[in-house]
C-alpha cells in the first residue's frame, strides 16, 4: 500500500485524475471543480464552524486529495482549486518535501484560507513558498471555532487514508495558475 501511494504522488486522486488528463484540460479542470465542491462540503458537513472561514476569506484554495508518503525521506503532492468571492479564480499545485524519521503513506484533503489581499497575492506569487503547513488544524466537529489565521494563513486538514508516522521537517510550496 505505501508503494502504491508514493508512485500516485503528484497525481491527484490516484487511479483516476492521470486518465483523465488525456481527456484535455476542460475535462481536468470539470473534474477538479467537482471534487472541489466535494470536498468544501466534507469540510462543511465534518466541523460546521468551519463557515466562518469561508465567510470571511479573502480567497481560499481547496485541495481535494494530497498523497504523502515517506521513508526517512517524504513527499506530498496534490492540485487545487483557488477561489476568491465564491468564485474559481484559478488552480493551484502543492508540493511538499520533508526529511526525518518517518515512515508511512497517507491522503488527505486540504483547505487553505488567506485573509486578505496581501496574502492572496504573495500565494499567487511565482516561486513562493507559502508556509500553510505551521498552522494546519484537522477538521473536526467544533474545531473551526477555536482557531484563527496566523500570519493571514489559517489551514485546515480531513485525513482521507493511510496511516504516517513521522517527526520530520518540511514545507509546502503553492504554484497557482490563475484560470
Amino acid at each position: 500500500a505505501l508503494l502504491s501511494l508514493v508512485r500516485c504522488v503528484g497525481v491527484l486522486a490516484c487511479g483516476g485524475a492521470g486518465e483523465r488528463e488525456s481527456g484535455g484540460a476542460a475535462d481536468r479542470a470539470t473534474y477538479l471543480g467537482d471534487q472541489a465542491t466535494s470536498t468544501i462540503k466534507a469540510f462543511r458537513d465534518a466541523d460546521p464552524s468551519i463557515a466562518k472561514f469561508f465567510d470571511t476569506a479573502h480567497a481560499y484554495a481547496v485541495f481535494p486529495e494530497i498523497a504523502k508518503g515517506g521513508f526517512i525521506a517524504g513527499a506530498a503532492s496534490g492540485e487545487g482549486v483557488v477561489y476568491r468571492g465564491g468564485a474559481v479564480v484559478g488552480y493551484a499545485k502543492m508540493t511538499q518535501v520533508t526529511v526525518g524519521a518517518q515512515v508511512g503513506g497517507q491522503a488527505y484533503s486540504q483547505i487553505v484560507f488567506m485573509q486578505d489581499a496581501a496574502t492572496f497575492e504573495r500565494f499567487t506569487q511565482p516561486r513562493t513558498d507559502f508556509a500553510a503547513t505551521a498552522s494546519g488544524v484537522i477538521v473536526k466537529a467544533g474545531g473551526a471555532a477555536a482557531n484563527d489565521y496566523n500570519q493571514g494563513v489559517a489551514v485546515f486538514v480531513r485525513p482521507l487514508g493511510g496511516a504516517m508516522a513521522e517527526a520530520a521537517i518540511g514545507g509546502q510550496k503553492f504554484t497557482y495558475r490563475p484560470k
